[in-house]
């Protein structure tokens, strides 16, 4: 094996691990604050449409291209509704929330 290719395999390596890294991040703090932030700002302009809870992460996970399953972020999303939005789920299909009390 000659030198590049070591340090190939070595760079191959040390980024493949970075990806995961990136990609745990993307799904443990990004996905599920854009999730929230879009079903939210949805229900104060009075647009959330009546579909599942499914459904509108279905469709925020094709727009920005990550496809962890809902309940790996479901709580999360959960979570950050109740606190920085105020909100709560009442139902989930089809999604019905309100203000938190």
């Amino acid at each position: 094996m000659s030198s590049i290719e070591t340090i190939d395999k070595e760079f191959d390596k040390r980024y493949d691990q970075y990806q995961k890294d990136f990609e745990k991040y993307l799904v443990n703090y990004v996905v599920p604050d854009i999730v929230a932030y879009q079903i939210a700002q949805s229900h104060y302009r009075n647009c959330l449409s009546r579909i599942s809870l499914q459904r509108h992460y279905s469709v925020m996970s094709d727009i920005i291209n990550i496809f962890p399953k809902l309940e790996v972020v479901k709580k999360d999303i959960i979570k950050i509704l109740n606190i920085k939005y105020n909100l709560t789920i009442i139902n989930e299909d089809p999604l019905i929330i309100d203000k938190w009390k």
